[in-house]
Order: structure tokens, then C-alpha cells, then sequence
């Protein structure tokens, strides 16, 4: 058993400030965990679990048996299919009747392990939680971004310029982030940061960082199209 009283922290900051499940949030730590004891620790024929506390900060890990009938599985020809089985993954019925009578097929037994190599362990589980919490991030930010603007492509907008860099001009929409690509502006295009411009959303992706980012145009037909219906309006 180990201790992660900082990601205990982090985990509570986060799901206060992104609005997020913690029960999910865990399960993807548990899942990152084991998956990381597997590969430094285990072995790969094997089946892990991490249990993690958010009470205490501390998380285990068990080795785990589904429970299979292997009297119901035969081939073609009626031979039992014991030679297929995984030793690793699985266990007989029969077998874990013999410490569980009321066991039923299908159901997982576990046993904890003691990690040889606590501190190491410990050190690698701390960065693989990190490392989920931070995806964890970036996916309710862009499940944000997306909710906020997958309906308003198309539509017009006025945004601030923020910084120009390589390829284009950084812009702020509100609180989320957007890019004009170069090729997505005019000739005369040449902005200061604080300016406002008018720009057409045109989609949402992601930038090299995986960061998700609203994609705007200066350019798009549909930009002169409606900023020439509005005058004829007006």
C-alpha cells in the first residue's frame, strides 16, 4: 500500500473547479496505475487492479481471476478447452469453489500484493496519476469548448487579438482560446493585441499540444455573405 496524499489534493481541486465526477476521475487513475505495475512490475499474461482511497491517499494492487466453467467450453469435436485457458486471467469454478462455495461464473477474485519496490512504485503511480488528471483536463476542457461552439459554426463573432505567432494570430472568444491561420486572413490583415476583429467560426481541433482550440477565418465566403446581408438590413 502507498501513499498519493498529493494527488488526493489535486484530485478535489479538480473536480471543484471542472465540475467533474470524482468517481470517474478515479477509475481512470486506478486504470493508469495498474496498467504501469503491469509493465514495470508484473507480468503481461497477468490481470492487475489498483484500488485507490480517496479518503486516505493510499491505493493497492491486487492480481485478479475471472471466474470461468471450463466443464461448458469444447471445440468442435466435443474436447474440452482447458489447453486454452489463461492461468494468468482465469480461474475454474471448481477450483474457486474450494475457498468460495457460493461463487458464481463470471465473478472476479482478487488478492492483494505486496510491491517489492515501494518507493520506485510509488514514484511511477504519482506521475501516471498525474499525467491522467492532466488528460482529464483536457477532456472537459474541449467537452467544454465543443458544447459551448459545435452549434455556432458558421456564425460570426467578435473577437480580441491576443499575440501573433508562427502561422497565424492567437484570439480570445469570452474565456476559450481561438486561431486565424494565415491562410484564413486578408492581405490588409495586420492586427494589434487588444484590437477586436470580426471572424467566422469555421471549426474546432486541436493544436500541436492537444489543446482544443476554436478555428476562425477572415476569408470564408460566408463571412462576406452575411456581414453584406446585415448592411442591406440595416
Amino acid at each position: 500500500m502507498t501513499h498519493l496524499e498529493d494527488i488526493k489534493q489535486h484530485i478535489e481541486l479538480l473536480c471543484i473547479e471542472r465540475n467533474l465526477e470524482s468517481d470517474e476521475v478515479m477509475k481512470a487513475i486506478e486504470v493508469a496505475i495498474a496498467a504501469a505495475y503491469r509493465k514495470e512490475f508484473g507480468d503481461r499474461e497477468k490481470a492487475y487492479e489498483a484500488k485507490f482511497d480517496e479518503e486516505t491517499g493510499k491505493y493497492s494492487i491486487f492480481q485478479t481471476w475471472t471466474v470461468v466453467d471450463l466443464a461448458k467450453e469444447f471445440d468442435e469435436e466435443g474436447n474440452p478447452l482447458e489447453e486454452f485457458r489463461n492461468p494468468g486471467k482465469e480461474i475454474d469454478i471448481v477450483e474457486a469453489r474450494l475457498s468460495n462455495p457460493e461463487i458464481m461464473t463470471g465473478e472476479i477474485i482478487r488478492e492483494e500484493l505486496v510491491v517489492d519496490d515501494e518507493v520506485n512504485f510509488g514514484r511511477i503511480a504519482s506521475q501516471v496519476a498525474k499525467q491522467v488528471l492532466f488528460q482529464t483536463i483536457n477532456n472537459a476542457r474541449h467537452s467544454k469548448i465543443l458544447n459551448q461552439f459545435k452549434d455556432r459554426v458558421g456564425d460570426i463573432v467578435t473577437v480580441e487579438i491576443d499575440f501573433f505567432r508562427k502561422g497565424g494570430y492567437l484570439v480570445k472568444i469570452g474565456q476559450t482560446i481561438g486561431f486565424i491561420n494565415r491562410d484564413n486572413l486578408l492581405p490588409i490583415d495586420k492586427f494589434k493585441p487588444g484590437q477586436m476583429v470580426r471572424a467566422l467560426i469555421v471549426d474546432i481541433n486541436e493544436d500541436e499540444r492537444g489543446n482544443s482550440r476554436v478555428v476562425l477565418s477572415r476569408t470564408h465566403i460566408d463571412l462576406g455573405k452575411q456581414l453584406l446581408l446585415k448592411r442591406y438590413q440595416r
